[in-house]
């Protein structure tokens, strides 16, 4: 485990704002100058998911460079699963309704396009493998919003869905998208639902259609 060894005053105090400290040994001891210092050791477990620096940090602009729009050509059998979470619903049931609009621009609709619900987006990948195992599907859309707060909790989550969702396609070479809003806070979501960032939900359709005609394009050797 990693430690962390320094020396200061005894007046001195040592705030460190990363990982999940266990404990902190600390001896005394005199310098050549007689002067009193304190030896502070810190073991702690250190993991991407839970330091939280203690920086202001100045933020940068995100990239705005979305992919074009492209017309595709899929075959009129193709469906579509949509499987949306209900955590956050406010802003989940703007994503779905954004997905569903740009699907029937692209011409699925009705039967071709099926909607399911799950708790939250820590159960979408699960729900998308489930889809997937019917072979009715030739992509699945997995829709959720998971904001920060003061907790671990947000990582984990939505790690765990990134990851989840990500082997699912892998594993099944079946098209399953990432329309899953991971968020400082509530504003910036909702400046993704049809806000100064563009409607996650559309892009989400639009990556369906695309990956869908690049399937059916490889399957049949064109």
């Amino acid at each position: 485990m990693p430690k962390i060894a320094a020396k200061f005053s005894a007046r001195q105090r040592l705030q460190i704002g990363v990982g999940n400290r266990r404990r902190d040994n600390s001896d005394h001891f005199c310098d050549a100058a007689g002067h009193k210092s304190t030896r502070i050791r810190v073991h702690y477990r250190l993991t991407l998911t839970t330091v939280r620096l203690r920086l202001q940090i100045t933020s940068k602009p995100m990239s705005k460079h979305h992919p074009q729009q492209q017309k595709h050509s899929i075959s009129l059998d193709a469906r579509v699963a949509v499987v949306a979470a209900r955590f956050n619903a406010h802003i989940v049931d703007e994503l779905l309704a954004g997905a569903e609009a740009r699907l029937k621009e692209l011409g699925l609709d009705g039967a071709r396009v099926d909607v399911h619900r799950v708790p939250g987006a820590f159960e979408l990948p699960v729900a998308a493998k489930m889809l997937i195992d019917t072979q009715r599907y030739a992509a699945v859309i997995c829709l959720g919003c998971v904001i920060r707060g003061d907790t671990a909790h947000f990582d984990y989550v939505a790690g765990g869905a990134a990851r989840g969702i990500q082997n699912v396609a892998t594993q099944t070479g079946v098209p399953v998208i990432f329309g899953v809003l991971t968020t400082e806070n509530e504003q910036q979501a909702r400046d993704r639902t049809g806000g100064a960032h563009g409607h996650a939900g559309r892009n989400a359709a639009d990556a369906a259609v695309e990956m869908i005609a690049l399937s059916q394009k490889i399957r049949s050797g064109r």
